[in-house]
């Protein structure tokens, strides 16, 4: 049935000739995919090799148990993506720059509230949490666990700066970034690792994170396209860093039980959501949201 759309559109047959292969704009799109792997590899795999190296398997266990509760940091921003490439692509086609920066800083508006609880959880309260889900034994675990989501949840925050560099064309700059992201790593769990072991591999990984997430954002706002960061942005980092501060001040200074530190974090949660309402435009945005019970008064809207 293909074959025969394909010919009655004269698609097929092809002569040879008219055989066209866009390499330049295939490598484009394909060699910055490859150098995210890469980053990937080096802040986990070579990462973990150069920890087992110097540590054995009890330095590569106490880092790894934690790897997964960190990585959920990044679910809400994974579901957004499917979201906001084609959305974005749609904009940026029709040359509507404004629609394209606003959809890109809500977006990234959304991300950094939804994805508060479970740096609540991973961050603020991770003494309570890492031996509530690991046991005492993984106690020591616990900085480890909040370095690793610090991280996470900040690359999060600053917003879907690889995509829109892909969108705008800007993939060189990903690339140049990726390959500083796996020199800071590298080098720092080279440095590190031997003397502190775990601790040093998770300060690699985490600065390389965020050095990396941060070079993304600078080349995002030198571009026309972006500029500068909106106000109401930067409201909404100053909101998660207070609701930050707040949270790990129970799970590290105070350490009241684990009950007590999950309430803080939800309440803290709903009233950075309320405070930021007017921001994410909820009626706007996912208007069908607003059909469920309570979701409206919960969120402010």
């Amino acid at each position: 049935l293909t074959l025969k759309e394909l010919r009655a559109h004269r698609v097929l047959p092809l002569p040879i000739a008219e055989w066209r292969v866009p390499w330049r704009r295939l490598f484009r799109f394909s060699l910055p995919l490859i150098s995210s792997d890469l980053v990937f590899i080096t802040l986990t795999a070579v990462t973990t090799i150069i920890l087992m190296s110097t540590h054995g398997e009890a330095g590569v266990a106490s880092m790894r148990a934690v790897v997964p509760a960190a990585m959920l940091n990044t679910v809400v921003a994974q579901s957004f993506a499917l979201l906001f490439m084609p959305a974005a692509i749609r904009v940026y086609a029709k040359h509507d720059l404004d629609g394209l920066r606003e959809h890109h800083w809500q977006s990234a508006a959304w991300v950094a509230v939804l994805s508060f609880p479970i740096f609540g959880l991973t961050f603020g309260v991770a003494p309570n949490v890492v031996e509530f889900l690991l046991g005492r034994e993984y106690a020591g675990s616990a900085s480890l666990l909040a370095l690793l989501a610090f991280g996470h949840y900040v690359t999060v925050c600053m917003g879907f700066n690889n995509q829109m560099l892909q969108i705008l064309e800007r993939t060189r700059s990903i690339v140049w970034t990726d390959l500083m992201t796996i020199a800071v790593g590298g080098t720092l769990a080279v440095l590190l690792c031997p003397r502190y072991g775990a601790l040093g591999a998770a300060i690699a990984v985490t600065t390389a994170r965020v050095v990396g997430g941060f070079a993304l954002q600078l080349v995002l706002l030198r571009t026309s396209e972006i500029g500068r960061v909106p106000a109401t942005q930067l409201h909404v980092w100053l909101r998660v860093l207070l609701a930050s501060a707040f949270i790990a001040a129970f799970g590290w200074l105070w350490q009241p039980p684990l009950l007590g530190q999950l309430v803080v974090v939800a309440v803290v949660s709903l009233a950075l959501l309320r405070s930021t309402s007017q921001i994410l435009d909820i009626t706007r945005s996912f208007p069908e949201l607003l059909r469920i019970p309570l979701v409206a008064r919960v969120a402010g809207a």
